[in-house]
């Protein structure tokens, strides 16, 4: 299935992108085939990056006819949701009551069909910040707060703390890692943290301007180290080789 959308979106080069969304917007309708295929397509026709932004694209209007089947559309509007990779768990927390879902956190296993609760037990009482789902394991779930990390083993109803007490930006999910963004002593930092052993590795960070923070990141999970990031500023940096030397790709909210 790859190989013939490959070979689609290449014979129509000029109108590939537009092509690329609405293969995704039929997917959602239809449900026949896996995004997976498609994503893997735009990769290798549009390269990492512009495979990575047509995906997303296709997402978010694959989101508004997804909210749209569910019952959401209108209804709704979830700032903190998490899909792996790989995985089909959905997660989110409502932070308003629907005719569907109560406020707090809740997860799918069958694309929204059915919504359980997550207990969030662990969780401190302070703001989220953020929420990932680990890549290929659909019952780990993460979300960071001005206290460090948590994770959660089993679908978001029990959470232990992962990181130390450290003021977290954002962070992803690796497939033997967490990659997060914190503020220490006032000062931006990018730490890869094993799953297993809890080892932390520094990564270096490019020249922000003062007081600008990384507050949001992407990681590609075919290389780990492709990293992308982008500021409280708007200036988007990305790294082949896990933050040894970084491009910048955007400044003030402008793409060069």
């Amino acid at each position: 299935m790859k190989e013939q959308i490959i070979a689609l979106l290449n014979t129509y080069e000029n109108a590939a992108y537009l092509i690329s969304i609405v293969i995704n917007i039929i997917i959602s309708i239809l449900g026949l085939v896996p995004s997976v295929f498609l994503t893997a397509a735009n990769l290798a026709v549009f390269g990492f990056w512009k495979g990575t932004f047509l995906s997303f694209a296709g997402q978010a209007f694959k989101a508004i006819v997804s909210l749209m089947n569910l019952g959401f559309y209108k209804e709704s509007d979830f700032h903190y949701m998490a899909v792996g990779y790989k995985g089909h768990t959905i997660y989110v927390v409502n932070q308003e009551e629907n005719k569907t879902l109560g406020q707090g956190g809740f997860y799918s296993k069958d694309d929204g069909k059915t919504w359980l609760q997550s207990q969030l037990n662990g969780l401190p009482q302070t703001a989220a910040g953020t929420i990932a789902a680990h890549p290929t394991d659909e019952n780990m779930v993460g979300i960071s707060t001005p206290e460090g990390i948590f994770v959660s083993k089993d679908n978001g109803n029990t959470f232990e703390r992962f990181t130390r007490k450290i003021n977290t930006t954002t962070f992803v999910f690796q497939e033997k890692s967490i990659l997060f963004a914190a503020v220490e002593n006032n000062k931006p930092i990018l730490i890869k943290q094993s799953l297993d052993s809890k080892q932390e590795e520094v990564l270096s960070v490019p020249k922000l301007d003062e007081k600008d923070h990384i507050m949001y990141m992407a990681s590609n999970p075919t290389n780990e180290k492709e990293i992308v990031i982008a500021t409280m500023n708007g200036d988007i940096f990305m790294t082949k080789n896990n933050g040894e030397s970084w491009t910048r790709l955007a400044s003030k909210g402008k793409i060069f």
